[in-house]
Parts: structure tokens; sequence; C-alpha cells
């Protein structure tokens, strides 16, 4: 899905995250789900989907505006884990752009 990009994983909040560019980009939790770093002004919008929330660092503790987790039963298929993937690293190119 990003083949001319610097990846690597790491592991962090707990979870395996994939760096792009020496950034976050998205983290897979153990239960499938993925917690994706959007641009804070594509999050209202990347919410209204059914399978994705706020993410949350522990029970209530919001994580904040730009931090998303979509359920694992909505990532069954490519396109599905491509269109987040692509949001995660839209927010990357943004903010190399703002520096």
């Amino acid at each position: 899905m990003l083949p001319e990009r610097q990846l690597r994983e790491v592991r962090m909040f707990g979870v395996l995250a994939l760096m792009v560019d020496g950034a976050m980009a998205v983290a897979v939790h153990n239960d499938g789900s993925l917690l994706v770093r959007v641009d804070p002004g594509e999050d209202a919008r990347l919410l209204e989907n059914r399978a994705a929330s706020r993410a949350e660092m522990g029970a209530g503790r919001s994580m904040g505006k730009g931090w998303i987790r979509v359920e694992a039963t909505a990532l069954r298929d490519d396109a599905a884990l491509t269109n987040w993937v692509e949001a995660a690293t839209r927010n990357l190119v943004q903010r190399t752009r703002r520096g």
C-alpha cells in the first residue's frame, strides 16, 4: 500500500505501530482493530463511519481529535484497510508541508 515510503514497525501504546517516514500512521491492536492518526480536519467526517470511534488511552481517557480506532470487523477487505491507511498517510503529507 505504501511502496515508496520509509516504513518501520515499532511497539507503541502497547501495540505494533507502523511508522511512515518517521511518524506514526497506524497501529494494530491484538484484537485486530486499528488505531489511525488522521488530520484533525478530517476527524469528524471519518468518525461518521459506524466502525470508527474516538481512540482512548485507557477507559474514558480520549486521545483527542485526530486519533481514531477502527473496529476489526470493518477491516476485513483490502479496500477498507487501504482507505484508512490513506487517511493516515494524507495526515503525514500535510504535517510535512506545514513543517
